[in-house]
């Protein structure tokens, strides 16, 4: 039988709450699917740079609002008014099957991250801010801090957000930000070359720009979109083109990196060129 608010006491609140915070670091740990398919999930809805420049200005709005709920509750927990009885009753129904069932349904619950995935569009910003709550639940857990920082980094580069960073600041950024992206842990700011010239009599006479990954026996030449279509991938095909003609010899790999953009895979498999979207 279902507990209700007035038999639940803060004790018994507050073992439910130490309960999930002591589990939900050890399932992030140990099944890696469970990551995995949270992180593809998030990677496949995440939205454009002007979407995500209008959300980011609404979510601090939700978050200051829900943190004055928060507080609210946490201060008034013994004199709560009707609503809250409402929202108290949801959020301890949840608990309760969490709590009872954690365990030995995993299926249920990748249903409910499925549930959240389906409003993401709706919570951009509670979504984002609740990936980044958890993982500083679990900053003692480095692999886990070092794969937030890089997936910030990666965020940053995509939507362009640079904040004025220039010279060595700004290589680190895309270093880190790529070895997320490209899930290659090897990749240094010393390797970084933005901005290198590439010109060509026919296609860019007057020149025009790739950024590049340099290293031993290999060059990747990445470029970001923040939206994409298919004159991008053509016109990204003929760098490639011109760039593998002027370092004959050496692997050049081409990757183009951007969200949402799925709808080009084929095109790019076509071109040799690899897709992150």
């Amino acid at each position: 039988m279902m507990a209700t608010p007035s038999e639940i006491g803060q004790e018994t609140i507050q073992e439910i709450e130490e309960y999930i915070l002591s589990k939900l670091p050890r399932v992030l740990e140990q099944d890696t699917r469970f990551a995995l398919f949270l992180e593809r999930l998030l990677n496949e809805k995440f939205p454009r740079r002007d979407e995500f420049s209008q959300m980011l200005a609404e979510m601090r709005q939700m978050r200051e609002e829900t943190n004055r709920r928060f507080d609210k509750v946490n201060s008034r927990i013994d004199k709560v008014n009707s609503r809250i009885d409402e929202q108290r009753e949801e959020t301890n129904r949840r608990f309760d099957e969490v709590n009872s069932r954690f365990d030995e349904q995993q299926e249920e619950t990748n249903r409910r991250f499925d549930e959240v995935n389906s409003r993401f569009d709706e919570q951009h910003k509670e979504m984002l801010l609740l990936k980044r709550d958890v993982i500083r639940i679990n900053a003692s857990q480095e692999n886990l801090l070092r794969r937030y920082d890089g997936q910030e980094a990666w965020f940053k580069v995509n939507l362009g957000d640079f904040r004025n960073l220039k010279g060595k600041k700004l290589e680190e950024m895309f270093a880190a930000g790529l070895r997320y992206g490209l899930g290659d842990p090897d990749i240094s700011a010393g390797q970084i070359r933005l901005r290198q010239g590439l010109r060509d009599e026919v296609f860019f006479p007057r020149g025009t720009e790739v950024d590049v990954v340099a290293r031993d026996g290999e060059l990747i030449v990445f470029e970001i979109k923040a939206t994409g279509h298919e004159d991008d991938v053509s016109l990204f095909s003929q760098k490639m083109r011109i760039f593998r003609d002027q370092h004959p010899g050496v692997r050049v790999r081409g990757v183009l990196a951007c969200m949402g953009a799925e709808h080009l895979r084929e095109r790019c498999l076509e071109e040799e060129i690899e897709l992150l979207a």
